[in-house]
Order: structure tokens, then C-alpha cells, then sequence
């Protein structure tokens, strides 16, 4: 198979017209079909400069999702913000700087959709080079279990785990199916799992953190090792928003 040398990781910024309709159909303000358009808008727009830019596999610079991992919350029930539920950031001087995550788990998943089909299908039509998509790891829905209010939707956090896992399963069965010959999963806790400080946030939370890279790990290869003819890519990071990073620690 042909290996990709260069290609786009994750987002691409957002412009201001759709984070502007994004708010305004929140709102109420923007019917479905407008907001469509903008949103077909931009990733034409992301198209066109990776083109531009001659890399030979494009993606669509997730401009269909509020974050990089906010797809499943989008496309099932189960999911709303809880006040309270945060993470911890650091800025470039090593201060801890919290920030609320986006939302929480209330209940158990029920799907409405599909995590990525409608990004996948839209963006294979819009170019003659190669695709990819990108999907969140199992374990980095680790994020949304709240303690004393998740447990109401799983009995444990392995019962919550497996699920997401069968979920993202069948996404990538779709993804293969409607001939998607790339899909990278982002797994930035892995990055984190390195961190004493954010060992201890993850272990708050009811997980364990010396077996989370080796489960996850795990949880990953069972739906990889189903697809020897797709390719597959892990990215794994340390965070980056607003000149703030989440983990420190090396690589090796």
C-alpha cells in the first residue's frame, strides 16, 4: 500500500463565519439546511489548501465538530454538560489552569447517527485525492465519565469502555464500507498517561492509569486487526490550546 508522508492531523481553525453560524443554530437562530451549507462551506475552503499545498491525502479539518472529539456526544443520547466536570491545563509557566470539559455522561449511549459518515461522504466527493478521517480512541472518552453521575449509565468504567468500543467498532466497519482507505484515531491521553499530575486526575475518575495506554492499547487493535487493507494512523499529543499545554514527559 502507499504510504502518506505528509498530511493534516487535526483541525484546522475554524473561520469566524462558522463559528458564528455554529452559535446562531444553537441558538435557534439558523435553520438546519443554512447551517449545512456553512458548514460545506468550510470544508471546501479546507479542501482547497491542502490541494494547494500538493499533500497527496486530504481531510476535512473536522469543521463539522464543535471539538476535535465532540462527534459521539453529537450523534447519541447520553451526553450534556455538567457543571463541575473539569480538566486541567498548563500554561507556558507550568501554573495548572483549569478548564471545564465539554460535557459529561448522564446516561446510557443511544445512537441518532453516525459518528463521521456524513464528514466522510461529503469530503470524498469534494476532491480526486485520497481521504482520511479521524476518530477519538475509546479510552479518550475516559474524559467524560463524571464520578457519582456516570455510574447511573454503566455499573463500572470497563462496562462504559466496551461500549464506546463496540460504537467506534461499528464506525469504522461504516468508514471502510463507504470505501474511506485511511482513518487515524486521536488518542491524546496516552500523551497525558505520562504525566503524574494527570495520572492522578484520571485515577480520580475511577480509572486506573498504569493499564490505561495497555488497554487502550488493546481496545484499539481489536478494531484495527479486523481491516488489514485500511490504513491506520495513532496521533498522540500533549494538548494545545490557547498557548496552554495538558501533560509534560518524553515521548520515548
Amino acid at each position: 500500500m502507499r504510504p502518506y508522508r505528509a498530511d493534516i492531523i487535526g483541525s484546522m481553525l475554524r473561520p469566524d463565519y462558522l463559528l458564528q453560524a455554529r452559535e446562531a443554530h444553537a441558538t435557534g437562530e439558523m435553520a438546519n439546511a443554512a447551517f449545512k451549507r456553512i458548514e460545506d462551506r468550510a470544508v471546501d475552503h479546507c479542501i482547497a489548501i491542502q490541494e494547494g499545498c500538493g499533500v497527496d491525502i486530504v481531510a476535512d479539518g473536522e469543521m463539522r465538530r464543535n471539538v476535535f472529539a465532540s462527534q459521539l456526544a453529537e450523534a447519541s443520547v447520553g451526553f450534556r454538560a455538567i457543571e463541575g466536570n473539569t480538566v486541567d491545563w498548563f500554561t507556558m509557566d507550568g501554573e495548572v489552569d483549569s478548564s471545564p470539559v465539554t460535557v459529561g455522561l448522564v446516561e446510557r449511549i443511544r445512537m441518532k447517527r453516525n459518528l463521521s459518515a456524513e464528514e466522510f461522504v461529503y469530503l470524498r466527493a469534494g476532491t480526486s485525492l485520497a481521504t482520511k478521517m479521524t476518530l477519538p480512541s475509546p479510552t479518550m472518552y475516559a474524559y467524560f465519565w463524571v464520578p457519582g453521575v456516570s455510574g447511573a449509565a454503566y455499573p463500572t468504567v470497563e462496562d462504559y469502555m466496551a461500549h464506546v468500543t463496540e460504537i467506534l467498532a461499528d464506525e469504522v466497519a461504516e468508514l471502510v464500507r463507504l470505501g474511506c482507505p485511511y482513518i487515524q484515531f486521536d488518542a491524546p491521553e496516552f500523551g497525558m498517561l505520562l504525566d503524574d499530575h494527570q495520572k492522578e486526575w484520571f485515577r480520580a475518575k475511577g480509572f486506573r492509569p498504569e493499564y490505561m495506554v495497555h488497554d487502550g492499547i488493546d481496545m484499539l487493535n481489536g478494531i484495527i486487526d479486523q481491516y488489514p487493507n485500511t490504513i491506520f494512523g495513532l496521533h498522540i499529543c500533549r494538548g494545545n490550546d490557547a498557548n496552554r499545554y495538558m501533560a509534560a514527559g518524553g515521548y520515548g
